[in-house]
């Protein structure tokens, strides 16, 4: 792979990540592979089939006019404008999202798996703040298993990949005990099912 010639003096051993379950609040196939009475209504809003085709619609593209929603699900642009209203108020909706490409900017993609001493809620807002604020980090993940916390990031070089991980291990120098790092040279991103 051509990762690998352009990092050969710094990879020491080379395996593969798999994520089992992934979950991504910007994608929601159809029918969210529930069946719709085992979808919790939210704040007394009782959605429906007609709610779940404007989720579908919205997940593959949230940029979608009400217009071009209309044309799919049988509803005015204004039916389906305030179904939107109110699949945001009773927070079905969290927010609207870009799926930026990385690469394409010029960065590395680089996951760290990150094993701690111990945590409570305390020092798990405090990783949130940080993740939330620091420029190369780009999410966080909790996980059940052999890591604790799974963190994504970017950088442009293996510098700022390093002094960003530097800044990581000062900042939580008295919880982390024990990290892996993996530089993703594909990332694939799954279009929802309809």
């Amino acid at each position: 792979h051509d990762v690998v010639k352009e990092h050969e003096g710094v990879i020491q051993e080379k395996i593969t990540l798999a994520e089992i379950r992934a979950f991504r609040a910007t994608v929601a196939p159809y029918e969210y592979k529930f069946k719709l009475k085992e979808i919790p209504h939210h704040n007394d809003y009782k959605h429906d089939e007609k709610d779940l085709h404007i989720l579908s619609a919205l997940s593959e593209d949230s940029r979608l006019s009400t217009y071009k929603i209309a044309e799919t699900v049988d509803l005015s642009a204004d039916a389906i404008g305030k179904r939107i209203k109110k699949l945001r108020a009773c927070r079905l909706i969290k927010s609207f999202r870009v799926l930026v490409s990385f690469g394409a900017l010029g960065y590395n993609l680089y996951t760290v798996a990150c094993d701690f001493h111990s945590y409570d809620k305390s020092m798990e807002n405090t990783l949130r703040t940080y993740i939330k604020e620091h420029p190369n980090f780009i999410g966080a993940h909790k996980h059940i298993g052999p890591h604790d916390f799974i963190l994504r990031m970017i950088a442009k070089d293996q510098t700022d990949f390093h002094e960003a991980l530097k800044d990581l291990k000062r900042k939580f120098a008295d919880v982390i005990f024990d990290y892996d790092m993996y530089l993703a040279y594909k990332h694939h991103c799954f279009v929802p099912v309809t």
